[in-house]
Parts: structure tokens; C-alpha cells; sequence
């Protein structure tokens, strides 16, 4: 029969090891050379659309759905990225473009 501290220890000392570990799964990872972007409002656009981008980033994940919330834009592609990353959005022609949501200014410390 096993201590009850020693079980104890063995749980908190790999439940620790499990966060230490570094994560690279959600990293921004370079692209691989030669790598050419195919998330651009000129590819995903279609020659009867307006297109816009949106750049976003992990911390404000649905900066870009909310700012086309409402319109007619839709969604089409995202660039890389696991931290910031650009969102195209298309729309018929003559579509007015939603003017940028405004940067929160950092709060004070």
C-alpha cells in the first residue's frame, strides 16, 4: 500500500510537469519557404464584390465578427497565424465598408 503523501506528491509534481512543458501547438509557426498567401481580399474576392480585411489577434478573437455583424459581408478566408492573424471579408458592390472598431486605449498600472 502506497503512502498517502507519496500519492499526493506523484499527482501535484506531474500535474505540474504537464503545465511546464512548453506548448507549441498554437505557435506562430514561419510559413515554409516559397510560401505565397492565398487569404487576400483579390483572391478571395469575387470582380463583383467589395472586399475588406481585418486584422485580429488571440486576445480580441471576434474583433473583425463584430465589426461585420450586421452587414452583408461574409466571411472567406483567414491568414496563418495562432497569435495575430488577417481576416478577409467580402460583400456585393457598393456595399459601404463599417468603419474600424476603435482601439481601447491600455489601462493605466
Amino acid at each position: 500500500m502506497k503512502h498517502p503523501l507519496l500519492s499526493a506528491l506523484t499527482v501535484s509534481t506531474l500535474a505540474t510537469l504537464a503545465f511546464a512543458v512548453p506548448r507549441t501547438a498554437g505557435a506562430d509557426v514561419p510559413p515554409p519557404p516559397g510560401y505565397k498567401e492565398q487569404c487576400t481580399v483579390a483572391l478571395a474576392c469575387k470582380a463583383d464584390e467589395v472586399g475588406d480585411s481585418c486584422s485580429a489577434w488571440h486576445g480580441e478573437r471576434d474583433k473583425c465578427e463584430k465589426l461585420y455583424s450586421g452587414t452583408a459581408f461574409t466571411h472567406r478566408c483567414s491568414t496563418r497565424g495562432a497569435s495575430t492573424w488577417t481576416e478577409v471579408w467580402c460583400a456585393p458592390k457598393g456595399t459601404p465598408v463599417p468603419s474600424p472598431i476603435p482601439v481601447k486605449p491600455a489601462e493605466p498600472k
